[in-house]
């Protein structure tokens, strides 16, 4: 019996630097995010409650963009339902971990350098 192979996705020059650039965004907002959560946690002062949602508001939404944005360019199917999956808990940090990891195979398979904080240029 023989396995069959995925069929290999070909990405062109410019999808591969946009996967690199989303890549690095949505690694920046979700440490963004996770600092304004775990701040917003910290401080316990009632009058500044407005401004952790806020801000909560103003680093998700770029980085739901970006989850779409990443999974248009890495040509997934299912596209939008990343970017909804992440209004879900536990399944948000799934999605998220599961686009980067993709996302640095493919960088690697064609020779570029990523680093813990995305793809060097």
């Amino acid at each position: 019996m023989e396995k069959k192979k995925k069929t290999e996705i070909l990405y062109e020059k410019k999808d591969l630097e946009a996967i690199a650039k989303n890549q690095k965004l949505i690694i920046w907002f979700f440490i963004s995010l996770s600092f304004v959560l775990i701040l917003g946690g910290i401080v316990k002062i009632p009058e500044l409650n407005v401004v952790f949602t806020v801000a909560q508001i103003a680093v998700f939404v770029p980085l739901l963009v970006q989850v779409f944005k990443i999974a248009r360019n890495l040509k997934e199917k299912n596209d939008i339902i990343y970017a909804v999956a992440l209004f879900l808990p536990i399944i948000s940090l799934v999605v998220i971990a599961y686009l980067l990891s993709r996302s640095t195979k493919v960088l690697r398979a064609h020779g570029m350098k990523v680093g813990l904080l995305g793809a060097k240029e």
